[in-house]
């Protein structure tokens, strides 16, 4: 009799167990555009801004939670502005948030913003889009004639 319970219990368990069901968790990446500030004078008195973004994209299950951060690196920066060079040359810039230009978008040391977002998705894929704000500063005097080139890398934490 006890023999004949404990085949029963394990053959319960077996079928509970049988019974489950996997669900693989949301996971999501991320693409973005190069961002062109264009013809920047440096003796000039004006500012070079232009608009980028940077797009995630989710992929899971129809009402899935999904959660997360976009950071921007604070690699090559001095202080909040980031540097783009021309062999020896640089020319500062910023990246925003906002397009009020006042949420200096980063890792959220030394006063910088980070995006984040949640939502609930409503299909087994979703995407949205953030803009970023650039802004080269004028003044720049040093800057020398020439293409610049920087790089951002951009986290997503979920």
């Amino acid at each position: 009799m006890r023999a004949a319970i404990k085949l029963m219990s394990l053959l319960c368990c077996f079928f509970a167990l049988a019974s489950l069901e996997g669900r693989a968790a949301s996971y999501c990446e991320i693409s973005s555009a190069y961002v062109a500030f264009g013809t920047y004078d440096p003796l000039g008195s004006s500012r070079r801004d232009t608009i980028g973004s940077i797009t995630v994209t989710c992929m899971g299950n129809a009402g899935d939670a999904v959660s997360y951060s976009l950071l921007l690196d604070t690699m090559g920066q001095q202080g909040n502005y980031r540097v783009m060079m021309n062999g020896v040359h640089q020319l500062n810039y910023l990246i925003f948030a906002d397009n009020g230009y006042t949420q200096v978008w980063g890792d959220g040391n030394g006063g910088s913003t980070v995006v984040n977002d949640s939502y609930t998705m409503a299909t087994h894929q979703s995407s949205r889009t953030y803009p970023l704000y650039g802004r080269v500063l004028s003044g720049q005097h040093q800057a020398k004639s020439g293409a610049y080139v920087g790089n951002v890398t951009v986290t997503l934490v979920f």
